[in-house]
């Protein structure tokens, strides 16, 4: 999909006429934006650099976070880790997402729809899988030791995202911390995430 109504205004530095042409620019566009309209950081970051570097650089990304989106949510809805154990259940996952996104053009293949939407859902996909995977007691314990960190930034890609999403993600993840401590089996990386 070519460049379309918001991706104009996103290549320009946030409230100026002047085009987004290196990487403190996009950081400049972001500070602006962030005080003057609105908080939605990581998706206007990748939006911004992506209109820097090049939609082919773009689509191929855009491509690999669609795939990915979809891996997630046959994992999520198997609450497991193993990708193979069901190659019908990954292809009705992709007809499914393909079929049931709203807008389809918009959420998906639009530069800035897809940031925004696509990205978004992707990042918070990813940072309630460890989540999913510990209620349903199918985590491997080798992982969590390794998750502290990286569910502190995955948390912040996914959180600081779109705002309904972010209130979602708040409420779902405190709520599972909260019934594992009661459990008194949260690990650590759940109070980080």
């Amino acid at each position: 999909m070519p460049l379309h109504r918001d991706d104009y205004e996103y290549a320009l530095i946030w409230n100026t006429s002047q085009h987004i042409a290196s990487m403190q620019d996009v950081f400049t566009s972001l500070y602006r934006h962030y005080f003057l309209h609105g908080g939605r950081m990581v998706s206007f970051f990748f939006l911004d650099t992506f209109l820097l570097w090049g939609k082919s650089w773009f689509n191929f990304v855009n491509a690999a976070l669609f795939t990915g989106l979809v891996a997630l949510l046959y994992l999520h809805a198997s609450r497991s880790l193993q990708l193979k154990a069901a190659p019908g259940g990954l292809a009705l996952a992709a007809v499914l997402a393909w079929l049931s996104f709203p807008h389809f053009g918009e959420v998906v293949i639009w530069m800035c729809g897809a940031t925004v939407y696509l990205w978004t859902g992707f990042f918070a996909a990813l940072f309630m899988l460890p989540y999913n995977l510990k209620l349903a007691a199918a985590l491997p314990t080798g992982i969590e030791k390794w998750l502290t960190v990286p569910m502190l930034v995955i948390g912040i890609l996914a959180g600081w995202s779109v705002e309904n999403l972010a209130v979602t993600l708040t409420l779902l993840t405190a709520g599972i911390t909260a019934y594992k401590i009661r459990q008194k089996t949260a690990p650590p990386w759940m109070l980080s995430g």
